[in-house]
């Protein structure tokens, strides 16, 4: 788990795909909608680099890789 603060997670996404269309404030607005989960410590919201995308795109809208196992919910 890769726990970043928001602004450290989107200068990682900018890093990756320098074209990426969604800003700092998209990623703050779905912190505070929930739609990617965030731990609060103090006044800052942590967000799990590694799984913060998925959240966001939602398990429907992600495509699965060959040889990939789909992880099944209880």
């Amino acid at each position: 788990m890769r726990l970043r603060t928001v602004k450290q997670f989107w200068r990682e996404m900018r890093e990756a795909d320098p074209n990426n269309a969604m800003g700092l404030t998209a990623i703050k607005s779905a912190v505070a909608d929930g739609a990617i989960r965030s731990y609060r410590v103090g006044r800052r919201s942590l967000i799990n680099a590694d799984t913060a995308l998925d959240e966001l795109l939602g398990a429907e809208k992600r495509t699965q890789r060959p040889g990939e196992v789909r992880k099944v919910g209880l």
